[in-house]
């Protein structure tokens, strides 16, 4: 994958369990999805204007314990200030029926470490099994 960030993964679910994964994706070079201007509410009395934009994301992530040995293609959207780096990375992978949905932010500006969310549905209307996540840039 050209230009990819790639981080190892440590996910803990609900009962304390880790299990370890590898995420590597790319911003999809060219234009921007779109770009957006948002308000944002600074105080009771006051407003500011930041703006947005949101990129095309793909990639793949393996999570042995999780979706099986082979790595699953992800795709999705980071919304990214334009004063610096993504504010938010959402993706999705669907495997058949499964779905796995994953959301994280940076924890440092310049990317080392990541942190966030992620659910996996095994099945169609079951509920899905939810982890935190910690990565690492690799």
């Amino acid at each position: 994958m050209t230009n990819s960030i790639s981080y190892a993964l440590t996910l803990c679910d609900d009962e304390g369990n880790l299990i370890k994964g590898s995420l590597e994706y790319s911003l999809i070079d060219g234009k921007d999805i779109a770009t957006e201007k948002s308000t944002v509410d600074t105080a009771a009395t006051s407003q500011s204007t930041t703006e947005v934009g949101t990129f095309q994301v793909k990639g793949s992530i393996k999570l042995p314990e999780v979706t099986g040995e082979t790595s699953v293609d992800v795709n999705g959207v980071a919304y990214v200030s334009m004063m610096g780096p993504p504010i938010a990375t959402m993706l999705t992978a669907q495997i058949g029926m499964k779905l796995l949905s994953m959301e994280f932010n940076f924890i440092e500006s310049d990317g080392a470490h990541i942190g966030g969310g992620l659910s996996w549905a095994s099945e169609p209307m079951q509920p899905a099994k939810a982890w935190g996540i910690i990565g690492k840039k690799s």
